[in-house]
């Protein structure tokens, strides 16, 4: 009995989400960058709405916004995160990463 009760809690954490939820990227296009931005456009982003879900359907994600070099992407990056806080989503699970590879500012969900 115990050795079956061992196996079910080991294919239950196995089949948690947090282990095989597949990280998620999500890059908003020019659009979204060159008009006014609000609360509303940030939620009505297609190109963000998967990250943004995947953060809210579990617990263990995160997000990172990851940018690359230069001062217009830091405070475009920033102004996101602020966006996305300002929505009620959790502050302690969205964070800024600076990537020097990166030509773009991304979203990327994160189990770790």
């Amino acid at each position: 009995m115990r050795k079956n009760s061992l196996l079910t809690l080991m294919v239950l954490l196995l089949a948690s989400p947090a282990t095989w939820a597949d990280p998620l990227s999500c890059t908003p296009g020019d659009d979204f960058w060159l008009g006014p931005r609000s609360g509303a456009s940030v939620l009505a982003n297609a190109a963000l709405a998967p990250c943004v879900h995947a953060l809210l359907d579990d617990a263990h994600t995160r997000l990172v916004i990851t940018y690359p070099d230069g001062d217009d992407a830091a405070v475009r990056a920033d102004e996101l995160r602020q966006w996305l806080i300002a929505l009620a989503l959790p502050a302690s699970r969205i964070a800024l990463q600076q990537q020097t590879a990166n030509t773009t500012i991304e979203l990327e969900t994160r189990n770790d």
